[in-house]
């Protein structure tokens, strides 16, 4: 499952809990073995590399920590979406997205984009998600209009309005790339 694909931030939640299990069970195996082979001396190589498992073992449990609370949206609001959206081509719609930045990871659960129009639905109660996905637009040079909705009703009736044409194809995947590189 790829980025931006609906149910991949649910995937990716299961994908880091299954991570975290294993290296913890290989950190104790590790550990254990060489507890078992010094004869009880923790003092040994075997302690220091099963430690060293730490490492990944972290990284992955933050990433599921932080997207952990974000929900992923049910195929009945998908299909709703969709339908209400019908200007847009399938392939214009970005899911479940958990875009980062210095601040915070904001939940997405829906972005519809064309090369000269983006429209989302944040999930949130921060205020500052209009100004930082228009940043993103911004500092990577795409000249687009941006909305951020805070309700799927507002982000319905703001998609349903937009012209969702592409005119040029170049600047729509770069559009979408630019997106996908903020998504944790």
């Amino acid at each position: 499952m790829n980025k931006g694909d609906f149910g991949y931030l649910a995937s990716m939640k299961k994908k880091n809990i299954l991570i975290c299990l294993g290296v913890t069970a290989l950190m104790a195996v590790v550990i254990g073995i060489g507890l078992w082979l010094n004869k009880g001396d923790i003092k040994n190589i075997y302690t220091v590399v099963g430690i060293l498992f730490a490492l990944p073992l972290a990284r992955f449990l933050s990433v599921f920590l932080v997207v952990m609370p974000m929900k992923t949206m049910d195929e009945v609001q998908k299909k709703e979406i969709l339908a209400a959206v019908s200007q847009a081509g399938s392939d214009q719609f970005l899911w479940d997205l958990a875009l980062s930045s210095q601040e915070k990871v904001r939940h997405f659960p829906c972005i519809i984009w064309s090369d000269h129009h983006v429209v989302a639905w944040y999930e949130g109660t921060d205020t500052a998600y209009q100004t930082y996905l228009s940043n993103i637009m911004k500092n990577n040079c795409h000249r687009v209009t941006v909305e951020v909705c805070n309700s799927k009703e507002n982000f319905l009736k703001t998609a349903k309005k937009v012209n969702f044409g592409v005119t040029s194809e170049e600047e729509w995947e770069r559009i979408k790339e630019t997106i996908l590189i903020y998504e944790m």
